[in-house]
């Protein structure tokens, strides 16, 4: 019986490609074209497409979920992937606030405005200043014309920890040494603040996420559909 003909686009690795075309064209149902240049960026594309269908899909079966829904496949896998990006964005963020929280942690919750209004009104310069317990005492030693006045914030293991108000003493403070921590743009409590902020977004955004992996079937039709068909809508 003679039936109609059908154009089937095969994808394969470029390592197995003769061994297929001769197990093709020994069946001896089929004719072959090689593809001409002209399709390479469809091909080029339409690989690009079975990448990012496969990863979405890994991710979705990290949810359990008896949901299922059908939907347009593109723009699933397309809102799919910006949830994605933006759940990385927000881990950065609070990785990044994690850290500056830990660094700041020791100096106790103070708020970094007020003390640059006070060095903008009184002309002094501020410095968080870490000293040794030598180098604290060559401090209250300093008889010199500059001005310089501190509060002790904290002490752990011989250190000082010390926010220190100068005037024309920054030479004799470099050359004491001790690490210095610039003057933070936030307060702890700013930074909690904000860290819990990036915490309910992450919430939100996982919930969108496990929303939309109840369109895994129709992810795993649309991929099955660059593999072996012509067309993929």
């Amino acid at each position: 019986m003679i039936v109609p003909m059908s154009k089937v686009l095969v994808l394969a690795f470029h390592g197995i490609k003769d061994e297929l075309v001769s197990g093709i064209r020994g069946l001896g149902v089929v004719h072959i074209d090689v593809v001409p240049k002209a399709e390479d960026k469809e091909i080029t594309e339409r690989l690009k497409l079975l990448g990012r269908t496969g990863r979405v899909i890994k991710d979705m079966q990290k949810y359990k979920t008896s949901a299922s829904a059908d939907g347009g496949a593109l723009d699933i896998l397309e809102k799919y992937e910006y949830l994605l990006d933006k759940a990385s964005d927000i881990d950065s963020k609070t990785v990044f606030l994690g850290a500056q929280y830990k660094k700041q942690s020791p100096w106790g919750d103070f708020d970094p405005e007020k003390i640059r209004k006070l060095v903008l009104d009184s002309g002094y310069n501020a410095r968080l200043l870490t000293l040794s317990e030598k180098k604290f005492k060559a401090l209250l030693k300093y008889k010199g014309e500059a001005e310089i006045f501190y509060e002790a914030v904290g002490r752990d293991n011989k250190n000082y920890r010390l926010l220190i108000f100068e005037k024309g003493g920054s030479a004799f403070l470099d050359a004491l040494g001790g690490e210095e921590m610039p003057l933070p743009q936030l307060s702890l409590s700013a930074l909690t603040e904000q860290i819990d902020k990036l915490k309910s977004e992450k919430e939100a955004v996982i919930g969108d996420i496990k929303n939309l992996s109840a369109y895994k079937e129709t992810l795993i039709r649309y991929r099955s559909c660059l593999l072996y068909t012509s067309d993929a809508a």
